[in-house]
């Protein structure tokens, strides 16, 4: 799926130009009980049939685009991918009001959109069509290169008049319009699937070894249960407590030389980034579902919850990577640290932004760090240990940047 920030892009760059008369809103949509039960009737149907109409008068005409696209992604698992297909829909239905009030070019008349054919094979596979994800599955199945190579704006009928007829006299209540715009929804998401499906990933009884000195002894990167990374979330990790201890240990000095080198040959550096950064994903959407769920329990208002979110996904100059709330609505400020291991004495990289910010926002910020992300993940809350000195960690630099000035040599 998407991101925040891609989903916007991916709007703003398709259909800006339709949404000129709706620049003007800037009232901030919220997630009310209605659009809730409208969501779910649509996921009991599998499609977003029984509750468009509404989400399209009360909610795209009438909010900022952005605010609604916080709003669905202030959602958890299928209500929120629900409701973007709501959105969606809601963008080609507004797409073609526009562009029906003006008159097609005489080049467009009589043109057929480039994939009819695949619409009439699956409009009668009628268990395919009932259902959206069937429809994209099928779409993704034959049609891949076809729909890979779609354009951004699809003009044209859905088919021909002789077609239409036949469909008419099959189908109650057919409708045209309807079954055009909804086509080229689920084309797009089918698009969408095929340009963003993600890498393959090491499987689970790969390991990589890495050679530490002449007498071949290795240490063993383990990769065991990496395909978890790809899986989607369907549960909130579940909360520890933990104490930091007065003298935290470092790891031993008495470990020889020949047991940290690593040859630099045998690391895959490519494959080590990827996996870090799916293990951190994973960690700050972990801990993202578990405030979005607190903020809920603690009746904070649809506002305020809209506001929780990936701020890393933003920018990196945040120095923090989710914005939250307290139970007073306060903002809290959560640097998520990810870790395979269980727990007891580990380390993470500290970055000097993340370090100011640490001490600028005192309690109000907090290192959050999830043990066990490919078993069984953990959130432990660890606090600021920067508020004040003397500090209870122990932070050691590994990395100095060297600043050269240089003049002009002179030969004589």
């Amino acid at each position: 799926m998407l991101t925040r920030i891609q989903f916007k892009e991916r709007v703003h760059r398709k259909y800006d130009w339709i949404l000129d008369d709706l620049k003007s809103h800037d009232k901030i949509a919220l997630i009310s009980q209605n659009l809730l039960d409208g969501i779910d009737a649509c996921l009991k149907e599998t499609s977003d049939s029984p509750y468009f109409e509404q989400f399209y008068s009360d909610y795209f005409c009438v909010y900022s685009i952005d605010s609604i696209i916080d709003m669905a992604y202030a959602l958890r698992g299928n209500r929120k991918t629900m409701c973007l297909t709501l959105i969606r829909s809601s963008l080609l239905y507004h797409q073609d009001k526009k562009t029906s009030l003006k008159k097609s070019p005489p080049k467009e008349e009589g043109k057929i959109i480039e994939m009819s054919d695949a619409y009439l094979k699956i409009r009668n596979l009628d268990e395919t069509w009932a259902n959206d994800d069937k429809v994209i599955e099928y779409l993704v199945a034959h049609y891949a290169k076809e729909v890979k190579r779609l354009p951004l704006q699809i003009f044209g009928y859905l088919t021909t008049r002789k077609n239409e007829k036949k469909l008419k006299r099959k189908y109650k209540n057919y409708d045209i319009k309807y079954e055009k715009y909804r086509f080229i929804k689920l084309l797009q998401r089918a698009q969408d699937a095929l340009l963003t499906e993600p890498k393959a990933v090491v499987s689970s009884e790969e390991k990589v070894e890495f050679q530490t000195d002449n007498r071949n002894s290795a240490i063993t990167h383990d990769t065991t249960n990496l395909s978890v990374l790809d899986e989607p979330i369907t549960e909130v990790a579940e909360e520890i407590e933990l104490n930091i201890a007065d003298n935290p240990t470092m790891v031993s000095k008495n470990k020889s030389i020949s047991n940290k080198v690593r040859a630099k040959e045998d690391i895959n550096y490519s494959e080590q980034q990827t996996i870090s950064q799916k293990i951190g994903d994973r960690g700050e959407e972990l801990v993202l579902r578990n405030e979005i769920e607190k903020t809920k329990e603690w009746g904070l208002p649809n506002e305020t919850l809209s506001k929780v979110r990936r701020v890393s996904l933003e920018s990196d100059d945040y120095g923090f990577d989710i914005l939250s709330f307290d139970q007073e609505g306060n903002e809290r400020y959560l640097e998520v640290k990810t870790t395979k291991t269980n727990g007891k004495n580990f380390s993470f990289i500290l970055t000097k932004n993340e370090f100011e910010q640490a001490k600028k926002y005192g309690n109000k910020y907090s290192f959050v760090i999830v043990f066990d992300i490919l078993n069984n993940p953990h959130i432990w809350y660890m606090g600021n240990p920067f508020v004040e000195e003397p500090y209870k960690v122990k932070i050691q630099p590994f990395q100095y940047r060297v600043d050269v000035k240089t003049i002009e040599s002179v030969i004589e």
